[in-house]
């Protein structure tokens, strides 16, 4: 009976220390700095992809989607 208790006791401290453990192995770093921004570094542009991945960049630079990425201006977003 005491076996058992102690089995039962080390399975359960097992799966609630599984997810933790996973957690702690799997964490990863935020992409920005701590003011919340994104490390330069890190972006390499537009250009660096069109290589490998040309379809898609083709109907990626001819969408809506490509022109969130260009700097605002006035005459996209007047000013209110």
């Amino acid at each position: 009976m005491a076996r058992t208790r102690a089995r039962t006791r080390a399975t359960w401290t097992l799966l609630l220390l599984l997810p933790l453990a996973a957690a702690l192995v799997f964490e990863r770093p935020a992409a920005g700095g701590e003011d919340g921004k994104a490390d330069e570094a890190l972006y390499v542009g537009t250009q660096a992809c069109i290589h490998c991945h040309e379809e898609h960049h083709a109907r990626w630079d001819g969408s809506s989607h490509a022109r969130t990425v260009e700097p605002s201006s006035e005459e996209v977003m007047p000013p209110s």
